[in-house]
């Protein structure tokens, strides 16, 4: 759901190098993991929190990488500096959908975007790490909630549908 590979394809070879080791969080049944290792991206870890989920599609697809593994912990699962790229499709989306007055979110959405973006940049290397993010939040809520040692290096529209956006934060 949200945009396909196909969609954004471009944007991520732009913004991750074939050689990046990356974290997909929050992957769902999604084809994304999958659609960018037949694109020749070789280093895709594929996370969840669901281990129904991480169990279906590690028999679908049993010779990619799938963990199950909090995005709101994920310093429980992986080690300090392990990826380059952790990239979230629409998974802090559903973080926000509760939020309420998207002019106002709730300090426990604050709170959990705030503890997305502290684990994300644990995971990331320091020197050049990237969240990368595929969402339909509009800029002007996303920016407000996300940490503000996040740098935003690049966004753009993607026309598919009532319309994404996809967000570039340098760590």
């Amino acid at each position: 759901w949200l945009a396909a590979y196909s969609e954004v394809r471009e944007l991520i070879r732009e913004f991750v190098a074939r050689e990046a080791r990356v974290l997909i969080v929050g992957h769902g049944n999604s084809r994304l993991g999958v659609e960018m290792v037949e694109d020749g991206y070789a280093r895709v870890t594929n996370s969840d929190f669901s281990s129904v989920v991480i169990e279906k599609m590690r028999d679908r697809y049993p010779n990619m990488h799938w963990i199950e593994a909090d995005m709101l912990s994920l310093s429980r699962t992986f080690s300090e500096s392990s990826f380059d790229v952790v990239l979230d499709k629409a998974a802090m989306d559903a973080l926000v959908t509760d939020e309420g007055d998207p002019w106002n979110p709730s300090d426990e959405t604050r709170d959990d975007v705030r503890t997305l973006c502290r684990e994300a940049r644990r995971v990331l290397r320091a020197d050049g790490g990237r969240l990368i993010q595929i969402s339909f939040q509009q800029p002007h809520f996303r920016k407000r909630l996300m940490s503000p040692d996040l740098r935003l290096e690049a966004l753009h529209d993607i026309h598919v549908g009532m319309g994404y956006f996809f967000y570039v934060w340098a760590c």
